[in-house]
């Protein structure tokens, strides 16, 4: 019986189709009646020749051709976004001057 989570790592070449195929089942280890397989989470990375993560171009192509003209406008954007959140931001009173803490039955009175 396992009693704790089983973490593998593989790394695969696929083939020339770019088909892979994952599958979770039991292990041949397990107890008859607790046979299960659970496949929680997987991540797959594709590596290309180029040495970048899954994408024709690599990172330094993205950034040269990002568009320049749109970060003018999401300055002003952002600007006044943060000035609605500065004016719609309330202090609550800070000044008690006396409170009185219901505990059960009792009350307290603090000054």
């Amino acid at each position: 019986m396992l009693a704790s989570p089983f973490y593998a790592d593989f790394v695969v070449d696929g083939e020339e189709s770019g088909v892979l195929s994952v599958s979770a089942g039991p292990s041949n280890m397990s107890m008859p009646y607790a046979i299960d397989g659970i496949l929680n989470g997987i991540e797959i990375i594709r590596l290309n020749s180029m040495g970048s993560l899954g994408s024709k171009h690599c990172g330094g192509w993205v950034v040269r051709n990002w568009p320049k003209g749109n970060v003018g406008a999401a300055v002003p954007l952002v600007a006044a976004a943060c000035l609605l959140l500065l004016a719609g931001w309330s202090k609550l009173p800070t000044s008690v001057s006396k409170v009185i803490l219901k505990h059960g039955n009792a009350q307290f009175l603090v000054k």
